[in-house]
């Protein structure tokens, strides 16, 4: 089937670039989302410490262990899934076609513009 030049098909995806990328970008953002989260134990654990709450002892370790395990785990969950998709999606592209996107075409520059 022949689309016009300004609309795309993706015909497939690289599996472990397309798969490192996502769960890379993933995982940025679940340690962007977890320093606030860590400013918040922080202050928990200070109240508790101040209050004497034998459980705010272990909120930085926990907070220590979310900072750290967390991103890992998003990025190696993420990527496993983001690759799995991108196999099926290779499977099922001939079959059913791909993402279809349409691009602007590139502005027409003038001569005199470059003067």
């Amino acid at each position: 089937m022949e689309m016009p030049a300004h609309r795309q098909r993706i015909r497939s995806f690289r599996v472990s670039q397309t798969a490192r990328f996502v769960a890379l970008l993933a995982s940025l953002v679940t340690l962007l989302a977890a320093v606030p989260a860590g400013f918040v134990f922080i202050l928990a654990t200070l109240v508790g410490l101040v209050k004497g709450s034998g459980a705010a002892a272990y909120l930085p370790m926990f907070l220590m262990g979310s900072l750290v395990v967390g991103p890992v785990a998003v990025f190696l969950l993420t990527f496993l899934l983001t690759a799995l998709a991108c196999v099926l999606y290779n499977a099922l592209v001939p079959r059913f076609g791909g993402i279809e996107f349409e691009l602007s075409p590139p502005p027409i520059e003038l001569a005199s513009s470059h003067r």
